[in-house]
């Protein structure tokens, strides 16, 4: 089970099971695209919600091969990517997405040694799960605010 704490933006609006996201977390115009990998939907759906209550644009594939499509046809400002995944996984998805020549950051968000994995790939980012939206949230833009300053 992930423990998940309602961001404070969404805590206003009624987002449940069966309910449509409120006008408030509609991503702005001019909002960075997230990709989020991840086979859980509970879990990509709170993602997903957490990101748009933020202002990000958010595409979710379900493993490696459908996110290396969703990059494809969309290339993410930023991708969140969860490692243990049938098909293809994380780490696989990872080296195929550089050995393509895609250098979008990337944010591992995983419930195994996330750290480590960060470490083994050169990824820019970890998040462990269970995890706090506000600090998702805010590795996101830290992330993005490095790629700006280069």
């Amino acid at each position: 089970m992930i423990a998940w704490r309602m961001p404070p933006a969404l805590a206003s609006n009624s987002v449940g099971p069966g309910s449509a996201p409120q006008a408030a977390i509609t991503p702005s115009e001019t909002g960075a695209h997230v990709l989020v990998v991840d086979d859980d939907q509970a879990l990509t759906r709170m993602v997903r919600i957490t990101m748009l209550s933020a202002g990000f644009s958010v595409d979710v594939a379900g493993d490696g091969e459908a996110a290396l499509d969703q990059v494809a046809q969309r290339p993410p400002d930023v991708i969140v990517l969860d490692l243990q995944m049938p098909g293809m996984d994380g780490r696989t998805f990872y080296r195929e997405l550089r050995r393509r020549g895609n250098d979008a950051p990337v944010i591992i968000l995983s419930a195994f040694g996330a750290d480590g994995a960060r470490r083994e790939l050169d990824a820019q980012a970890h998040v462990a799960k269970p995890f706090d939206p506000d600090e998702l949230v805010q590795t996101v833009q830290e992330v993005l605010g490095a790629g700006n300053e280069e």
